[in-house]
């Protein structure tokens, strides 16, 4: 009876067992030889070692020349397309900012108008000293800064002192070199404010555990959450018009958060203001009187005499 002939998965043919057995002896040898190699000191081996590592380098500052020179050309692409971007928008702003300028001009070109039919004098303004801050003066309740500029840069008391966003202070004492500029969250700080737009006349009076408070306002006065607050100019402290901030309504009544970062001033602008306090009369020419003769006699009427009898 013939057997059944069937190989099993594990088994291997004598062939194959040769050839492993032969692969196996072959690497074996080739690990050696390269251990040897590899622990043989001698110049061919040394050589070879040196020209591979200079091979070996070569193609690494190749490879950073080439990762180099991608990364250029993403940095170049990436800063090619914010231009693009950035190009844009000050186009937008371009554009709204001549939108601006034919608005200014317009409304320039009005108020020219409006002065000279009527003849509207407004007070000068002379100029605009900058100056940096040097100090901060003060105590629990006082608020002051020491400036950088007084009598020589022509700045004066009652000077208008200004950051970039609004009212900063007054100035209240000048020397040579440097001013004193009182903030307007000092307590002693008082300033005719009036609110935008319904004209509502006020005091802004410092305070030392909050924002400036809005004081002697008229009792029928309503105030708005955010509506703006500029200086009034009345008794000639501050000249009119200058932004001071918006109104905000807290528990001790209406108060003003200001435009200015006053906590941060670094760099202030002292408006100088003059201040018209008399009014300019016409010189009236000297009167022509006649002068009067006075007789030496006194005057007898020129009564004919009466007929003698």
């Amino acid at each position: 009876m013939p057997q059944p002939k069937f190989k099993r998965g594990a088994w291997k043919a004598p062939v194959e067992l040769r050839a492993h057995k032969t692969g196996l002896i072959a690497f074996g040898v080739l690990a050696l030889l390269l251990l040897l190699l590899g622990r043989a000191e001698n110049s061919l081996v040394d050589r070879v070692r040196t020209e591979t590592a200079d091979f070996a380098s070569g193609v690494i500052g190749q490879g950073a020349d080439v990762a180099e020179w991608v990364s250029h050309g993403v940095e170049a692409a990436s800063n090619a397309v914010f231009l693009y971007g950035e190009n844009d928008r000050l186009r937008t702003q371009n554009e709204e900012l001549l939108a601006w300028r034919a608005r200014a001009m317009e409304l320039e070109r009005q108020v020219r108008s409006f002065q000279s039919i009527l003849h509207i004098s407004y007070a000068p303004i002379e100029g605009v000293v900058t100056a940096s801050v040097m100090a901060e003066t003060g105590g629990p309740f006082s608020r002051a800064i020491i400036v950088k500029a007084g009598n020589d840069q022509g700045v004066r008391p009652g000077d208008a002192a200004l950051d970039r966003y609004g009212l900063v202070g007054r100035v209240v004492a000048v020397g040579q070199t440097s001013a004193r500029v009182l903030l307007l969250t000092d307590t002693t700080s008082h300033v005719p404010v009036v609110v935008e737009p319904g004209g509502i006349r006020a005091v802004l009076s410092g305070d030392a555990n909050g924002p400036p408070q809005l004081q002697f306002l008229p009792l029928e006065a309503k105030l708005v959450e955010g509506t703006a607050i500029v200086t009034s100019g009345d008794g000639g402290v501050l000249p009119p018009g200058l932004p001071v901030g918006v109104v905000t309504l807290t528990p001790n009544g209406p108060a003003a958060r200001l435009y200015a970062d006053i906590a941060r001033v670094e760099v202030v602008a002292l408006k100088r203001y003059e201040f018209l306090n008399d009014v300019d009369m016409p010189q009236l020419p000297p009167a022509q009187i006649a002068p009067v003769v006075i007789p030496e006699e006194p005057a007898v009427a020129a009564n004919p005499a009466p007929p003698a009898e």
